[in-house]
């Protein structure tokens, strides 16, 4: 997770943060975070009938978002309805989202309760390990506070991106791992999502300032960058700053199109921003108000769209030609929320999930018009060996990603990595073409 995001991970009301923005002359409608905060005084208030019927408004305004499927749990079990309690966390085992029944006071009153207590058991089943990836390399540097994977298969060289470290790695064919890009290297701050284009011979990488970042003053906190290396030596060939428009940015994961234009989504800010095939100057795709929190991203396979995951809600289309973002209709039976990496091949997407308990790895398959999930299934879940996974790369029918981050090892002011949090981290592979549990 990267820092700003991992701010919203742990911020659940930013699930139900506002997607829409009236003009100026039309009343804005409730959104669902002003839902949330009624539902929330309601419930200080001991007001229970009134808060029950907020949080039925806010499940009605967000079916599959689990924050506010355990707000409606919560007030089923304070209006004395535990077989509505129950069966509101079962439909989110359902829905493969684990919650600690007894973390919330509300509804570990009820312990014992048969409807709680088989929803007790569903949830112990969500977290059941589930996959077949196999351990691809283990980094050496065990403070990098990896983000970012790529891979060139003309050589068999992987890249690692370094938030901590502002650099990017080379693992060789051999294993050998090497500084690519050395620290700092253009002005370099912390690196995040990368892309190798294979055919123009370029890395591409986002890269941001944050407190994460080794020796970043908080002055720089919020500038970000899009750089392009060179793929056969890493010499910096040319970077694009984030404009300054008085809001921060955290340039994040990126995508490049069959032309060479490239997408790069802002996390802080809230866009997405594209590089022609030109390469003169960044132009705003989507500018902030549309996204919350746009995180992976990837062109369609006709060229015509981006799969944008909007980490505090679910997925999203845009437009290459008009800029339109349109939200893709979700599976009826997963929660697609707290989506970091995406990678394509054809029409399968392959997702990270480190924003739900227990982190997933899916494959989703779209259809042609990237307007719905057709198919959805989990590659990888309950892995000890993952722990805030976040991006990955295809290579081939393999998926390589980056399978413990270290996100959560560092410190309350995000300054420094606590001694005891982080262990080297590892890459992961899974077979595309395998089941879970084939050897």
């Amino acid at each position: 997770m990267r820092g700003s995001r991992m701010q919203a991970a742990v911020a659940f009301v930013l699930l139900l943060a506002p997607y829409r923005q009236a003009s100026a002359d039309v009343a804005a409608p409730r959104t669902a975070a002003q839902v949330y905060q009624e539902a929330r005084v309601a419930h200080a208030l001991k007001d229970f009938p009134k808060y029950l019927g907020l949080a039925r408004e806010l499940v009605a305004m967000r079916p599959r978002n689990p924050t506010a499927a355990v707000e409606l749990a919560r007030a089923y079990a304070v209006s004395g309805v535990p077989d509505s309690a129950g069966a509101v966390l079962e439909r989110l085992a359902a829905f493969h989202v684990f919650v600690d029944v007894d973390s919330v006071h509300e509804l570990a009153t009820l312990s014992g309760n048969p409807p709680i207590e088989r929803a007790r058991r569903a949830m112990d089943d969500v977290r059941r390990p589930a996959g077949s990836a196999v351990l691809a390399f283990t980094l050496a540097d065990s403070e990098l506070a990896p983000e970012g994977i790529a891979c060139d298969p003309r050589t068999g060289t992987f890249f690692v991106s370094s938030i901590r470290k502002r650099k990017i790695v080379r693992i060789g064919r051999d294993g050998a791992q090497t500084d690519f890009v050395p620290p700092g290297a253009g002005g370099l701050w912390g690196v995040y999502g990368m892309s190798a284009d294979t055919t123009r011979r370029r890395l591409w990488a986002g890269s941001s300032a944050s407190p994460e970042v080794e020796g970043c003053p908080d002055s720089i906190d919020g500038r970000a960058g899009l750089f392009l290396f060179d793929l056969d030596t890493g010499r910096l060939v040319r970077s694009w700053p984030a404009p300054v428009n008085g809001r921060p940015h955290s340039f994040n994961d990126l995508a490049v199109g069959t032309d060479g234009s490239v997408y790069v989504t802002d996390s802080r800010e809230g866009a997405v921003y594209r590089l022609g095939a030109s390469m003169d100057s960044l132009e705003v795709l989507v500018p902030p108000g549309k996204l919350i929190s746009p995180n992976g991203v990837v062109v369609s396979s006709d060229g015509s769209k981006l799969v944008v995951a909007d980490y505090p809600r679910e997925l999203y289309s845009v437009n290459l030609a008009s800029g339109e973002v349109r939200e893709i209709e979700g599976p009826a039976d997963f929660v697609l929320h707290g989506i970091d990496g995406l990678a394509r091949s054809g029409e399968l997407l392959v997702a990270e999930q480190n924003g739900v308990d227990p982190n997933k790895v899916l494959a989703l398959r779209l259809d042609a018009a990237c307007s719905r999930v057709v198919e959805a299934r989990v590659l990888e879940l309950g892995d000890p060996r993952m722990a805030g996974p976040t991006l990955g790369t295809l290579v081939g029918r393999s998926y390589y990603f980056i399978a413990n981050s270290a996100w959560e090892a560092f410190s309350e002011d995000r300054h420094s990595l606590v001694a005891g949090r982080f262990h080297p981290s590892r890459v992961l592979k899974i077979d595309l073409d395998r089941k879970a549990g084939e050897p």
